[in-house]
């Protein structure tokens, strides 16, 4: 007989056409194409203990059910089942069976459902290569040695409450459809290094006792890893997830590795336990990344990791990090309520970082790049650094601190922040605040100006442009008079963002001229500490201001500070002071010259002509008054009057001009 033969393969085939099965004992046909007498010598032998070859074998469902027979309530065993290529037509139900021996499946083909639910394999099971076109579960199975799955391809996969003893090969395996491990243990090494789920994979409640990879691998739906317990070192280097991922209550008792994972979607890590160092360094998560009680006792490299959607780590843990980052959180960085247990540098990319009710046990250094920054109620254990820095060097937006209410800021110190909208009402020891760096605060508005051609020129400004904060530009934008100052007060980029009140739970007020006082006082203070006495002074001319306006100011008092502002600006614009004194040399020069000096008849005084009077007023304000010269009563009243005014304005500029220049 001509046949055609459809490949080499290591065991005897049948003389069948295109037939690659293995001979029967003695026969030259295959369990397929033997006759009735000799398939059932088979069975009986199998069941007798003898090896059940079934390689190359197409298994039909007549074929199947005379060889697992009436099996009632009795379980079978096989000693030892080879079925290396073989393909089975029909439902596969191997459920309740035990392989006492070595078990293969290596290469086969399973056309229609397949069952392995509470099976027991004693010895090694290789089902490398295997293809299940339709359903397959091992619910409940165990694999007392190795079990070998690499290169398999499932159409759909169950292996809840499977127990592998030995190690777990999953390599380069392809899940066309779900692949559920729920409840899973692996006593031994577990290896899922490329492969690669279109499906929902589910590994809820799995127990991993020493390590495992899923380095390279894809999961095209959903991955759930809830409740896992990673006994030893946990790999998902280079994985790529294209939908959500959940951690969620996991533990780590050793090291996890997501160097350059891909996390297209959300990631939830909430709650787990990581007891070892933790690499996400190069890590990117598409949408938001959550770490919420987390506790991280050891370190975690961060270092490049990207969180397009945010990076959640409220109520985190953090016992050991002491380098976080330099990272990338998108639109938001939440610390609330975390807690850093060692000094701690934190390095992030972030529009917004809130820190509310944030832990730094001993301190650190936070570079938050062009971030909105909240500190309210944050805990300071040691000095701590907020540095501010722009995205691009010189360009784009500074790093701004919008808030440090309920704080106590004695141990912060702040480097090149923007401070023009922060709100400090409510902050600790603010005179022990530390700031450096230049336009830190806003200013108050710009005096209007005129326009001639492509010039602007300001007109004579009520007051001098000086540094002021976020609570007065609220204050006086809501009880300013019109027209006191030349701009207008509580510019964009001085107000208060709506979110802060939505997440922090705590309405933004306008404060009273009373609290505004105190807060000027104290920042008035932490300058003259750091011996910045011209930027101390701008916060002294914004207490006097609101000790003006505010209405606990007795009458007297306001008279008093109101007369003290016209005149001098509180002691603080000189070119005020000297205007006035100007302004009264003019007067009374002229008033001496009208109405001064005695007539030279009466008197035997020259006949003084009219400038003779302004230079006999600024003769007796800078020199000794000549005197020869007779005075009219009013003459004499108005020396008087030069005599106390004109020392008075003139000290006052002159303190003024030492306020602005002194060190």
């Amino acid at each position: 007989m001509s046949r055609a033969r459809i490949s080499s393969l290591p065991w005897p085939e049948c003389v069948e056409t295109r037939c690659g099965g293995v001979r029967l004992p003695d026969q030259d046909r295959c369990l397929q194409h033997g006759d009735a007498e000799a398939r059932a010598g088979f069975v009986s032998a199998v069941r007798a203990g003898a090896v059940c070859d079934l390689r190359g074998v197409v298994v039909d469902r007549q074929l199947l059910r005379e060889l697992m027979g009436d099996r009632g309530d009795r379980a079978i065993t096989f000693d030892r089942f080879m079925a290396d290529q073989a393909t089975f037509l029909g439902p596969a139900d191997f459920s309740g069976c035990r392989f006492g021996g070595e078990t293969s499946f290596e290469g086969a083909v399973f056309r229609g459902p397949a069952s392995f639910d509470e099976v027991l394999f004693d010895d090694a099971a290789r089902f490398t290569g295997v293809r299940f076109l339709r359903e397959v579960t091992f619910d409940s199975a165990r694999f007392a040695a190795d079990a070998r799955f690499d290169r398999a391809q499932f159409k759909g996969a169950g292996f809840e409450c499977v127990q592998f003893d030995g190690v777990a090969w999953f390599e380069a395996t392809t899940w066309r459809g779900r692949g559920t491990f729920i409840g899973a243990s692996f006593v031994g090494v577990a290896w899922f290094t490329q492969a690669s789920f279109d499906g929902r994979a589910s590994f809820d409640d799995a127990k991993f006792a020493r390590e495992v990879s899923f380095d390279r691998s894809s999961f095209g739906s959903r991955a759930s890893f809830a409740r896992c317990t990673f006994g030893g070192l946990a790999m998902f280097m280079d994985a790529g997830f294209a939908d959500d991922v959940s951690f969620d209550r996991s533990v780590f008792a050793e090291e996890v590795r997501f160097n350059r994972a891909e996390l297209r979607a959300d990631a939830v890590f909430s709650a787990v336990q990581f007891r070892r160092p933790v690499w996400l360094e190069a890590v990117t998560v598409g949408r938001q990344a959550h770490f919420e009680h987390c506790r991280l006792t050891d370190q975690v490299h961060l270092a490049d990791a990207h969180f397009a959607g945010g990076l959640w780590l409220s109520h985190a843990e953090f016992a050991a990090a002491n380098d976080v980052g330099p990272l990338r959180a998108g639109p938001f960085l939440d610390l609330d309520n975390a807690v850093f247990g060692h000094r701690v540098r934190l390095s992030a990319k972030a529009d917004v970082a809130s820190a509310v009710d944030c832990r730094f046990l001993q301190g650190g250094d936070l570079r938050l790049v062009g971030a909105e920054v909240v500190l309210d109620g944050a805990i300071l254990g040691g000095p701590t650094n907020v540095v501010g820095t722009r995205p691009d060097g010189n360009a784009g937006r500074r790093t701004r601190l919008l808030s440090v209410r309920r704080m106590d800021v004695a141990n912060l110190r702040l480097v090149e922040t923007d401070l023009g909208a922060c709100l400090f009402d409510g902050a600790h020891n603010l005179d022990q605040v530390r700031i450096e760096g230049s336009d830190s605060f806003a200013t108050s508005p710009l005096p209007r100006r005129w326009r001639f051609g492509q010039r602007r020129l300001p007109l004579f400004p009520r007051w001098t442009v000086r540094k002021t904060v976020a609570e007065e530009h609220h204050w006086r934008a809501t009880h300013a008079r019109r027209f006191e100052a030349g701009g207008s007060w509580n510019p964009p980029e001085t107000r208060t963002p709506q979110w802060i009140a939505e997440h922090t739970g705590v309405p933004v007020a306008v404060v009273s001229p009373d609290r505004i006082a105190e807060i000027y006082r104290s920042l008035r203070k932490a300058h003259e500490d750091a011996k910045n006495e011209p930027g101390a002074a701008d916060f002294y001319y914004g207490e006097m201001e609101m000790r003006r306006h505010s209405p606990a100011t007795s009458f007297a008092e306001r008279l008093i500070l109101h007369a003290y502002w016209l005149v001098s600006g509180y002691g603080l614009r000189a070119w005020r002071a000297m205007l006035l004194l100007l302004a009264m040399l003019v007067v009374h020069g002229f008033l001496f010259a009208s109405y001064g000096f005695a007539s030279p008849a009466a008197s035997g005084n020259p006949d003084y002509g009219f400038w003779s009077g302004y230079l006999y007023a600024l003769n007796m304000l800078l020199l000794s008054p000549d005197s020869s010269v007779r005075l009219t009563l009013i003459g004499q009243l108005l020396r008087i009057s030069l005599r106390v005014t004109g020392p008075l304005l003139l000290g006052l500029a002159l303190l003024a001009v030492r306020n602005r220049v002194k060190r």
